[in-house]
């Protein structure tokens, strides 16, 4: 069940943890029971397995509704040296969106028997297994790497500058968490934990996060002290000398334009911002995250761009299928399919489930398919 988010957090020796299943250690391999396995409507010999929020297309009759096994998201490098992998055929050990005979299959699903966990050979051993959850360290996985995680170089004038000094994300911003958003077809319960629940939809922009308060701007993990488009946009913005008088405010918001993830959204000049959270913190609580009508008037007030929201409401009702066909569409004035939306109350809850504020991320299939991701 959810529950609200108490405005104020109780000062601790230690920062609160928040599990953080996007983060570097993300679960991008887990123990899963099928739900379910269905005929593929095009080909005789493949079905579809149908895991949490997520379709896999597998041989006619490799696995059947209860089987256990593990279940490899997209962005996991799987280990080619390893032996149990090599078996498996694959064309290629980064697991990506592609179709298969007109259907989309995202992930990959590998049996219990086979995979190296020599203790397993009982369906009462498997069971144990399914309780472990997470299999990433187990078998070695790792996230895909892209231009999107690689923030220590900025391009200019053809050159590559560094842009990261070896202060970390953590060091400057103790209290706040990383910018991240969890999949919610890796966590479908959620669905039920916003039902009911008023709420609001923003575009997710293809661009790099950043994180910034009175003194100090970050990347996603580091922080950004030369002249990159991380500081750029603090300067064109004015971040600094606007929160100057909002010593306990921190704007977490995406960089997007010339030079970031290809300027998916035609950026002619230079980048933009688009601010998703806004925080406040003090040496008396820990944190609290600003609700929408909270946000929208505090950047309107210090005339600093929020990002856009495309759908809002007194009451989320909408199923799996309901916010993929919401998370399509393309960035205004291009082609470019946009890479998807964030959905979040109105007002801050937590999830005692998730052990953090109630959000998620939908991600437009389209945009993985055209992007090869």
């Amino acid at each position: 069940m959810a529950s609200i988010e108490p405005i104020i957090e109780p000062t601790k020796t230690e920062p609160t943890k928040i599990e953080d299943p996007e983060s570097s250690e993300r679960v991008l391999a887990r123990f899963v029971r099928l739900d379910n396995v269905i005929k593929h409507p095009n080909a005789d010999r493949l079905s579809i397995a149908q895991i949490s929020g997520w379709d896999v297309v597998i041989g006619l009759d490799y696995a059947k509704q209860g089987d256990i096994g593990v279940y490899f998201e997209i962005d996991s490098v799987i280990p080619k040296q390893a032996e149990w992998a090599q078996k498996q055929g694959l064309k290629s050990y980064t697991i990506k969106t592609i179709k298969l005979r007109d259907v989309l299959s995202q992930g990959l699903f590998i049996k219990m028997c086979e995979l190296p966990f020599d203790d397993c050979k009982t369906p009462e051993d498997e069971e144990r297994y399914l309780k472990l959850e997470n299999a990433t360290n187990l078998l070695g996985i790792t996230k895909r790497k892209d231009t999107a995680d690689t923030e220590h170089f900025s391009t200019r004038k053809g050159k590559r500058d560094k842009v990261i000094t070896a202060r970390l994300f953590s060091d400057i911003f103790p209290k706040i968490p990383k910018t991240d958003e969890v999949r919610i077809q890796s966590y479908k319960f959620l669905l039920d934990e916003m039902k009911g629940l008023p709420f609001y939809a923003t575009i997710k922009y293809d661009g790099s996060s950043s994180t910034v308060d009175r003194y100090s701007v970050c990347s996603r993990n580091y922080e950004a002290s030369n002249k990159t488009h991380f500081t750029d946009v603090v300067e064109k913005y004015e971040l600094f000398k606007k929160l100057a008088d909002y010593p306990n405010i921190v704007l977490q918001y995406e960089v997007y334009g010339t030079g970031i993830q290809g300027n998916k959204l035609k950026v002619t000049e230079g980048q933009r911002i688009a601010v998703f959270s806004v925080w406040e913190t003090s040496e008396t609580y820990h944190r609290r995250r600003f609700g929408l009508e909270e946000m929208r008037a505090f950047l309107l007030k210090i005339d600093v761009p929020m990002a856009e929201v495309v759908v809002e409401g007194d009451s989320f009702e909408y199923t799996m299928d309901e916010i993929k066909a919401l998370s399509k569409g393309f960035y205004p004035e291009t082609t470019n399919h946009r890479e998807g939306l964030v959905f979040r109350p109105k007002e801050p809850i937590r999830s005692e489930r998730l052990r953090q504020l109630l959000s998620f991320k939908i991600i437009n299939d389209d945009h993985l398919l055209a992007t090869k991701q």
